[in-house]
């Protein structure tokens, strides 16, 4: 009798008198397990004599009732079991392929005993596999581990045993011979697709190799003997990526394997995937992104096959899935790389065009055809794949954006591109650079990087050092043509040819030098319709080849409306998306790497980051900053000669070579630094410092530039920035500097009576910068000497007394005598810097200050009329404002020391209480006794300054005199605007200090304001009432309307000036912006752009505060700014366009409806028809909704008198219209008709007030 496979589970157990069926089935369930073993060890037995024993009637009914129990037996009987039947089956697999004469004898019985072997491992693998899928749910992930340790009776084992003899039996077709024509039973092969399909499904299963390996050989054992099995593989597939995310990656190799034998089932896969309904995909993205990823690998596997049958998935592109749009655009770009180009291209010369690929080589290896055709194939192909790419960088969904972006990036890391193909990418970079989808602007930033990075022209991108080669490249080229050109006796059709056949070499060249430079022409932003690039007086021919790219394709020009990378970048720079930032600063760390234009400008936009609120961008500026400037430099940027002099003869190594090198770039970036960028560069520093991430040679190397003995200009120039370097690190460091400042101070004061000029003023003003950062720490009993000669030197800056020592004329104490211009000018700065190290590092500071205040106040009657006693009271007034101030700072200080001394000693006492574990009294009274007493003191002590600045024979009392002169006459003193400013700022700032001082000269402050000419000093006095207002708020706020006035002032840096002080007054609530509301807001408008973003900055800070001040202003900003437009002060268009500014901010629901309510009650409020129909307007201009539209209709009867102007009306009706817009809504319909009616019958009404007088 035959055995076939049952199509159920039970149908073996039925009586059939035609076939193999089971006769008697023992029950093992209750057997207990070592009656189990005894029973199974017998048919083994049995098997082990001769593996056909299987076809006995005893051994398979056995072995059957085992394998039907299979879940329900315990581990070593399954054991023993599936060893068993797998041995059974591997011995007689070996019999067959040996040609056994007991398998040749008899072959109807060995077919049977292979389908029973067969049949008993596919149903133990089934039910094992049912089992273990059920149990894997209920498993926690403690226990799963404890049975992967055990690997006795697991199933990982028995399946993996089960897998491999599966295999062997299948591979090369050993037991096929058994067969007729070689061909097994449908329902054989239908058992083994089955059972193996299943396991497959089993994650464990896939992850261990020979298991996987074992299953994938069957799958394709299976397909290569059965067409029904082929037929049925796709469908499984599919199945599998559908289901399991675990498939994904291994069965690309499957089908690629099986694609070796049967090539068009990747393209049955790929015409399948693409007529999957891609609705359902969009909504089942887990079997997208498996797709996804087996077609990516797919395609790595086998990219000749998936490029010949890419064009089955492009319907996906048009798709509503964009992860199976994100999926083609992957695949498409993993075509594109060198290794699948290579293989492409290989197969395409391995086989003719258009047909099936033969054993040998292909009709064109045949004929000898070279590579190049292929290549110029295969470039045909590559252009449409990028115009693909192109295209989808505008898809509607930012993912599939930001997917194309990425996959560009691969493509341009791969270094496939030529120059032209780079062109291409950067067109693409730029394009996205302002896409509203922040990963897609990441992208993009990171394309154009790589295309930097990778790009095929070389590691410097410069300009200037370009366009000098082409010339060169141009004027190289040039006489060969012309020489052509000039044979007359050559006919045209050889002229031609002779022409652009011109030194390979150099054309070459000048194609790749014009690639590079429209590159970054693509980058920078510049973009002409004539190019610049093009050799002129070539013939047309030769220019048809130049305008070839290296790979002799024609290139495209740039855009004349193409935006440049630097400005978008730029604007990421201000960007509020971190990310936006941080890729931002890589692209100009890179582009200033490759020295592109306008990359050191990115740079400096990059620096005030240091003080973002991010930490990540914090950080990534203080990354690039240290690659930029800090890390090690292979090439020498400093002049050679300063480099020998900073080396010593016995170390002269790489190191400190790259360490001085170093150093000269940071001192040349401070130098050229702005303020601003400075005091950028200085947090940089400190941050760094504290990190400790600059070097310690680095330090030594500014050091010692520092106490180089050189006087020329260039010399001090690197002195200075050392010192300003050394300045930065010193809050954070200080023992880096401390340890020379000896020698630093002797080296850049000079000795006592040594002159003074400029360089050293410059020198002598950074030197005192250090000092002051140092602080506390210079103030060693070590030091004393050295601070001694230190504050010498400050008298004799301050006072001038030994300008020029050998000069008999000169005298002692006489504080101007022969400066330069540009001495006086570096004068000031220096002896600010002074008085402040004197307030940082003196013991008595006020009384050192007292003396030479009191010495330059004697010089000045030395001194007689003219420009020299003018100069002399300019640095007494500067002199004694800046000391006034320091002082002030000065008993701040020692106030907060005194509290927190206080604060420390109370609670020192308490712990030790605490510790003590008793309630220790404190003397409470004699400690409030201390506290009071000092802070009395230091009250006596403000008090004592202010008696200062008005009692007799003081020196603030001395100086007021002449200092009261000046101010109150500034037009006698217009032909000396320093002395002005000087003494109005000296004014200022000792009004700072005495309140009573303040209050009586406001009157004088203000009057100056108003009647000075001087731009400069109207500008400077705005910022110091600024600092009276927070010193003393009551009494300069009744003088506020004067300063808000400067708002109008005819110079822009008074009203910038005046917008930043109000900025800083209104954030911190120290005035109300509604007295200067309608001022600030017409500056929108003003005729400096930088005004006009300083009022959108303060009107966005405001919107940010609590409760919307914007929303409270709106109403009173509309009533100002109404009366302006009527006496023509403002443009209406102005005050329309400032009003839908402010209703920008209102953008909630109650702020809407408080509003609507406010401007409707101000229709009776108003006087003035203008200011209505304004009113009207700005209703007109809200978005309402159905509260807001609720209260309007509501407020009807306040508004309803003035429905009689025509304007007015029309107001109303538009937002009636904007109403009824949102008709489907029931609601919004009734609210919509409900107001139409009313507005009706006052047009009504008004119609029959006109007709009446009629």
């Amino acid at each position: 009798m035959e055995f076939h496979f049952p199509s159920n589970k039970d149908d073996l157990e039925l009586p059939h008198d035609d076939r193999f069926g089971v006769e008697s089935k023992t029950c093992v369930d209750h057997l207990a397990a070592k009656d189990s073993l005894k029973l199974i060890a017998k048919c083994r037995d049995a098997i082990d004599s001769t593996p056909l024993s299987i076809t006995e009637q005893k051994i398979f009914d056995m072995l059957y009732s085992f394998a039907s129990s299979f879940p329900k037996l315990e581990a070593k009987v399954k054991t023993h079991l599936v060893r068993a039947v797998t041995a059974g089956l591997s011995e007689l697999t070996n019999m067959i392929s040996n040609g056994d004469s007991e398998i040749e004898s008899s072959k109807a019985s060995a077919r049977n005993a292979v389908k029973m072997y067969v049949y008993l491992n596919t149903s133990i693998a089934m039910q094992g596999e049912a089992q273990e899928k059920s149990s894997s749910i209920v498993k926690s992930k403690r226990t799963q581990k404890k049975t992967k340790k055990s690997n006795d009776g697991s199933w990982e084992t028995l399946s993996e045993a089960i897998a491999t003899g599966l295999a062997e039996t299948l591979k090369e077709g050993k037991t096929y011979s058994l067969w007729r024509m070689g061909q097994p039973d449908s329902d054989l092969m239908d058992a083994l697709f089955k059972t193996v399909t299943q396991m497959m499904e089993n994650s464990s299963n896939i992850s261990n190799l020979q298991v996987r390996s074992a299953l994938f050989t069957c799958v394709h054992a299976l397909v290569s003997r059965s067409v029904a099995i082929k037929e049925r593989l796709i469908p499984s597939l599919l199945h599998l990526l559908h289901n399991f995310e675990f498939l994904c990656k291994p069965l690309p190799n499957l089908v690629a394997d099986i694609a070796q034998t049967h090539p068009s089932i990747v393209n049955d896969v790929l015409r399948d995937i693409g007529r999957m309904d891609t609705n359902l995909l969009s909504r089942d993205s887990g079997a997208s992104k498996n797709l996804g990823v087996f077609l990516v690998n797919i395609s790595k596997l086998t990219p000749s096959i998936v490029l010949s049958g890419l064009p089955l998935l492009m319907s996906q592109l048009e798709g509503e899935s964009y992860l199976m749009r994100n999926a083609v655009i992957s695949v498409i770009a993993t075509l594109l790389l060198p290794e699948q180009r290579s293989a492409i291209i290989r197969s395409m010369n391995g086989r003719s065009v258009g047909e099936e690929e033969s054993e040998g080589k292909g009709l064109e290896a045949k004929i000898g055809v070279s590579d190049a055709a292929f290549e110029e194939k295969w470039e045909a192909k590559w252009d449409a794949l990028v115009g693909i790419l192109r295209e989808r960088v505008h898809d509607i969904s930012s993912y599939t954006r930001s997917k194309t972006l990425q996959m560009w990036t691969i493509v341009v890391q791969s270094r496939s591109l030529t120059g032209a193909q780079a062109l291409i990418a950067a067109e693409v970079a730029v394009d996205r650079l302002s896409d509203k989808a922040v990963q897609v602007r990441k992208r993009a930033v990171a394309l154009l990087t790589a295309v930097l990075e990778y790009n095929p022209f070389g590691k410097l991108l410069d300009k200037d050092t370009l366009q000098s080669r082409l010339v060169f490249l141009k004027s190289k080229l040039k006489p060969k043509i012309m020489k052509a050109a000039d044979k007359d006796d050559t006919p045209d059709e050889e002229r031609s040819k002779i022409t652009v056949d011109v030194d390979p070499e150099t054309v070459q060249e000048l194609r790749k030098v014009a690639l590079a430079l429209q590159l970054l022409d693509r980058i920078s932003g510049a973009s002409e319709k004539t190019r610049k690039n093009e050799p002129k007086d070539i013939d047309k021919d030769s220019k048809a080849e130049l305008k070839k790219g290296d790979d002799g394709k024609e290139v495209s020009e740039p855009s004349s409306k193409s935006i440049g990378a630097m400005d978008a970048m730029s604007r990421m720079l201000k960007s509020k998306t971190p990310s936006d930032a941080l890729e931002a600063i890589r692209f100009f760390l890179v582009a200033n790497q490759f020295h592109l234009p306008n990359a050191e400008e990115g740079i400096k936009q990059m620096l005030p980051l240091i003080w973002s609120r991010e930490a990540a961008i914090r950080d990534g500026v203080l990354d690039a900053f240290f690659k930029l400037y800090l890390s090690p430099l292979d090439e020498n940027l400093g002049s050679q000669e300063v480099l020998d002099g900073l080396q010593d003869e016995e170390d002269s190594s790489d190191h400190k070579r790259q360490a001085v090198a170093v150093t000269l770039r940071l001192i040349a970036t401070v130098q050229a630094a702005s303020e601003g960028d400075r005091a950028c560069i200085g947090q940089i520093f400190y941050r760094l410092a504290i990190e400790d991430r600059i070097a310690m040679p680095v330090i030594n190397a500014l050091r010692a530039i520092v106490l180089r003995d050189d006087r020329s200009l260039a010399s001090t120039e690197l002195r200075q920035g050392s010192l300003r370097l050394l300045e930065m690190v010193a809050t954070a460091k200080p023992e880096w500097v401390t340890s020379a400042l000896g020698s630093i101070l002797k080296m850049c004061l000079g000795t006592n009576g040594a002159p003074w000029n400029e360089s050293r003023l410059r020198i002598a003003s950074s030197a005192f910068g250090l000092l002051t950062r140092v602080g506390k720490h210079a103030k060693h009993p070590s030091r004393r000497r050295m601070l001694e000669m230190t504050f010498l030197r400050v008298n004799s800056l301050l006072t001038l007394s030994n300008k020029d020592p050998e000069s008999k004329e000169q005298k002692v104490g006489s504080p101007y005598h022969g400066f330069k211009s540009e001495e006086d000018g570096s004068w000031y700065p220096a002896a600010e810097r002074a008085i402040e190290a004197v307030f940082s590092v003196h013991s008595n500071p006020t009384g050192f200050v007292e003396g030479v205040l009191r010495k330059m106040s004697a010089g000045i009657a030395e001194c007689k009329t003219g420009p020299s006693a003018e100069n002399a009271m300019s640095k007494l007034f500067f002199v004694t404002g800046h000391v006034a101030i320091k002082i002030l700072v000065y008993l701040e200080e020692k106030e907060a020391t005194i509290k927190k001394e206080r604060v420390s000693r109370q609670r020192k006492r308490a712990d030790e209480a605490k510790k003590k574990g008793k309630n220790v009294k404190c003397d409470i009274e004699d400690e409030m006794a201390v506290g009071a007493s000092k802070d009395y003191a230091l009250e006596l002590a403000r008090e004592n300054i202010e008696q200062r600045l008005v009692e007799p024979g003081s020196i603030f009392a001395e100086i007021l005199m002449p200092l009261k002169r000046v101010c109150a006459s500034p037009r006698k003193f217009t032909m000396y605007p320093r002395l002005a400013n000087t003494a109005v700022l000296c004014l200022a700032k000792l009004m700072c200090v005495s309140k009573t001082f303040c209050d009586a000269h406001l009157q004088l402050l203000f009057t100056i304001l108003e009647r000075s000419s001087v731009d400069q000093v109207r500008s400077n006095l705005v910022i110091a009432i600024g600092d009276l207002a927070f010193r003393f708020p009551n009494l300069v706020e009744p003088w506020s309307p004067l300063m808000f006035k400067r708002l109008d002032d005819e110079s822009a840096l008074v009203r910038k000036s005046t917008l930043s002080v109000l900025m800083h007054l209104i954030l911190n609530d120290m005035i109300k912006i509604k007295g200067p509301i309608s001022a600030i807001s017409k500056r929108l408008y003003d005729t400096n752009p930088r005004i006009a973003n300083l009022v959108r900055v303060l009107f966005h800070e405001l919107s940010q505060k609590g409760k919307n001040p914007v929303y409270n202003l709106l109403p009173d900003a509309l009533s100002k700014l109404s009366k302006e437009v009527t006496h023509g002060d403002l443009p209406r268009e102005h005050f329309r366009d400032i009003l839908g500014f402010f209703l920008g901010f209102i953008n909630k629901d109650k702020h809407t409806e408080a509003l609507v309510e406010k401007l409707c009650h101000r229709f009776k409020a108003s006087d003035d028809e203008n200011q209505r129909r304004d009113l009207a307007y700005v209703l007109g201009q809200i978005n309402y909704s159905e509260r807001s539209v609720k209260r309007l209709i509501d407020l009807y009867p306040v508004y309803k008198e003035w429905l009689t102007d025509g304007e007015i009306l029309s107001r109303f009706e538009e937002i009636q219209r904007k109403v009824k817009k949102h008709a489907p809504n029931p609601w919004w319909g009734d609210q919509s008709e409900g107001f139409e009616k009313k507005l009706s019958e006052s047009k009504s009404e008004d119609h029959a007030e006109v007709k009446q007088p009629a």
